[in-house]
């Protein structure tokens, strides 16, 4: 997905493809409630509902999963 030069990665396949927003707000709702729809649709629902967003530059390449959410968690939180 991409507004005004900026990507942002969906690794849910499912929902993969190419999506055009007309603002980042509407972009990051869209993703919010893909996971909320997503978190209701498992074999053991979830009740409560965190959707945590970060904005972050390209890691280094390399990082293996645990490095990769060491890496986002420490970038800009997006409040939704």
């Amino acid at each position: 997905m991409a507004i005004n030069g900026k990507l942002f990665e969906h690794a849910d396949y499912k929902n993969k493809g190419i999506h055009q927003f007309d603002s980042i707000e509407e972009a990051i709702n869209w993703q919010k409630n893909k996971q909320i729809e997503f978190a209701t649709s498992c074999v053991k629902p979830l009740k409560v509902y965190d959707v945590v967003i970060y904005e972050y530059q390209k890691p280094k390449i390399g990082l293996n999963n645990q490095q990769f959410l060491e890496f986002i968690e420490k970038q800009k939180q997006i409040i939704v």
